[in-house]
């Protein structure tokens, strides 16, 4: 797998957010992670960086469900960034629900890549990966 260079992590649970960060750089998978326990406070620092290309991050997990504004909820405000920023980053959508229908909804987004079960095994990212690069 080819490592990338940053990756946010979206999730309000900070148990998560604090694995997910370990995993990913325990497996060599980034060189950087950035977490944020709030969907708007990473819209915000997207916003924040949208003109600077070198610091654009290459993939983001999002949660799902979380409280204040959902996944669905930055899907929505997600195309107010720069075509620039949103055409170098892939979002992988993260979830605990069992709900087909959310899958189904996430995936209707263009810019939304994969979609991954928490807690996520290291070979379904890396395969999700491997894919985007191909």
């Amino acid at each position: 797998m080819k490592k990338l260079k940053k990756v946010l992590v979206i999730d309000d649970s900070e148990i998560q957010l604090f694995m997910t960060k370990h995993i990913l750089l325990k497996n060599y998978v980034c060189e950087c992670v950035e977490t944020f326990d709030f969907a708007a406070s990473a819209l915000q620092y997207l916003n924040s960086i949208q003109d600077r290309p070198g610091e654009f991050p290459e993939m983001i997990l999002l949660d799902v469900s979380m409280p204040e504004m959902d996944g669905f909820g930055f899907l929505e405000r997600y195309p107010e960034l720069s075509h620039l920023l949103i055409d170098t980053c892939s979002i992988i959508m993260l979830t605990s629900s069992t709900d087909k229908s959310d899958h189904e909804r996430a995936m209707g987004y263009p810019y939304v890549k994969g979609y991954l079960n928490k807690p996520f095994e290291m070979e379904s990212l890396e395969a999700l990966a491997e894919s985007l690069a191909a």
